[in-house]
């Protein structure tokens, strides 16, 4: 089967608590279909209409219908895509110390084993970093 042709089994956007692997996930799905640009072109790089589409409606089936409201009105990928950051993208102060609180936080002894341990760890200094704004 053309992997244009079926859709993966993503998670869908829930809201904050998803937001930040959601985006990771629908972004790498994106740049697997060739649509990101569509999300993001490149200084003037124009993008065919037929292929935002593709790309506006991917997106939107990565969205659990609860959260639509955010979306219904949009008329492009980039929309979507703006409107999602501007509802769930939590960077404020009570988050960055809740996240750094739950990463310190984070022991081996909690953990049922060094794999769970890893994907914990991983998983919120990846949040962090995230929320900080730092790539490291």
């Amino acid at each position: 089967m053309n992997s244009h042709s079926h859709m993966f089994n993503l998670e869908k956007l829930n809201g904050r608590d998803n937001f930040a692997t959601w985006k990771f996930t629908a972004r790498t799905y994106l740049e697997h279909e060739g649509l990101w640009n569509c999300v993001e072109p490149k200084e003037g790089q124009v993008v065919e209409p037929a292929k935002d589409i593709l790309a506006k409606s991917k997106l939107i089936l990565l969205v659990n219908s609860q959260n639509y409201v955010h979306i219904q009105d949009c008329k492009t990928a980039t929309e979507v895509w703006t409107n999602l950051h501007k509802a769930f993208d939590d960077n404020g102060l009570t988050r960055k110390v809740g996240l750094l609180k739950e990463l310190i936080n984070t022991s081996l002894e909690s953990s049922s084993g060094i794999e769970e341990y890893m994907a914990d760890f991983s998983t919120i200094f990846d949040a962090v970093s995230d929320c900080l704004g730092y790539w490291w």
